[in-house]
């Protein structure tokens, strides 16, 4: 993992802080099925958050590209 990685992960992490700070009621069927295939599946959660912060990475380095 490079800084460029880690910082992707802490923006991540930063924006689902603020969601969960301003959003409504969460989905209590959602996230018991989420726990559930995360417990199943501990692995999952870590690469849940790297494919979303790569999410987050990506179209900037488009930009940086062009």
């Amino acid at each position: 993992m490079n800084i460029v990685d880690r910082q992707a992960i802490e923006d991540l992490f930063t924006r689902l802080k603020e969601a969960e700070r301003t959003s409504g009621p969460r989905d209590a069927e959602a996230e018991a099925m989420i726990a559930r295939l995360v417990a199943r599946q501990p692995v999952s959660s870590a690469a849940l958050g790297q494919r979303h912060a790569y999410s987050i990475v990506q179209p900037e380095a488009s930009k940086v590209a062009e």
